[in-house]
This record gives structure tokens, C-alpha cells and sequence, in this order.
């Protein structure tokens, strides 16, 4: 849907229409519990998918409009780097907050381990569960800084119809 409308539309509605679903979505995921199945991890999946299918499809075409038609391929390699590093560095933050807050929720639970309250396997999947919980909380923050970024660094350009060899309109996004 979104790779056919966007050449009517424009890509940014789509860009900073998708980064709330992937907050939305991290939010939701931050709820997580030891005892949610694949069941409760359907709905934000879905709700993850959409937001970002429609933020990733926009970004190709906002990042290389108005670049010359013969630089858009090197404009493309740079986003695919950005893509990538950012990537990289993002999950890396994630994995050492998810660890961190595990560490420390473990350590709050060793008396119950000790006493015999709960098992040290036990000890282990609430320390993990709360340290992921704890990465999509800061996975929100992430998105509200790639909406703030969507919205007043992107430049919207509204799409012109140009009149193709055929003579038919197509549209092409700015």
C-alpha cells in the first residue's frame, strides 16, 4: 500500500506516520511479563510490522530526493551505511540497558532465592523479562526522537505530475 501511494502522496506521512506505531508498539512490548505467550506478543508484533513498513518504505525516497539523478545511487549507499550503523548502535544500547537492568533486578532477587521463595531458574527469566522490558522502554524514547526528527527535519515536498514519453501523468515525489 504504502509503496503504491507514495508517489501520490509524498513520503513523509508515511514516515511520521509509522514512528508512532513502532512507539506504540515498544510501549506495548515494555508491558512484557513471564507469563505472556506468543499469543500477547502477536498484537504489538503486528502494530511493530505496519509502523515500520510504512517509516522504512518512506525513507529511501526522502533521503534521496532532490539529489541529482546521477548521485541518487551513492545517496542510496549512504542511507543503507546510516541504516546499518545506526542499527547496529541502537540494538547495542538496547542489549547493554536490557543486561544492565537484569543484573540489577537479579541482585534484588536473591534473598527470594535464598529463602527459598523462588528458584534460581525462576531468578533468571524475571531478571530477563524486566531487563527486555526495560530496553523497550528506552525503545520508545528512540522512536519519540526519530518522530521529533520526522516532523521538523524532514521537508515535506508535495509530489508533481510530470508527463511521461506516452503522454500519460505519473507522479513523482520530491
Amino acid at each position: 500500500i504504502v509503496s503504491r501511494s507514495i508517489h501520490r502522496i509524498g513520503p513523509k506521512p508515511f514516515m511520521v506516520g509509522g514512528i508512532p506505531l513502532i512507539g506504540v508498539s515498544m510501549a506495548w512490548l515494555s508491558q512484557l511479563q513471564t507469563s505472556w505467550g506468543y499469543g500477547q506478543l502477536v498484537g504489538p508484533l503486528l502494530v511493530l510490522a505496519v509502523g515500520a513498513g510504512s517509516s522504512f518504505v518512506s525513507l529511501f525516497p526522502t533521503a534521496t530526493q532532490g539529489v541529482e539523478p546521477k548521485r541518487v545511487g551513492m545517496a542510496s549507499a549512504l542511507v543503507t551505511v546510516g541504516q546499518q550503523v545506526g542499527g547496529t548502535l541502537g540494538l547495542s544500547t538496547l542489549v547493554s540497558v536490557a543486561a544492565a537492568a537484569a543484573r540489577r533486578h537479579a541482585r534484588a532477587l536473591v534473598p527470594q532465592v535464598v529463602h527459598h521463595r523462588i528458584s534460581p531458574a525462576a531468578l533468571t527469566l524475571l531478571a530477563e523479562v524486566h531487563g527486555w522490558a526495560r530496553a523497550f522502554d528506552v525503545a520508545v524514547i528512540f522512536a519519540a526522537a526519530g518522530l521529533v526528527i520526522g516532523l521538523f527535519v524532514v521537508r515535506h515536498s508535495r509530489p508533481r505530475t510530470e508527463v511521461g514519453k506516452e503522454g500519460e501523468a505519473a507522479a513523482v515525489a520530491l
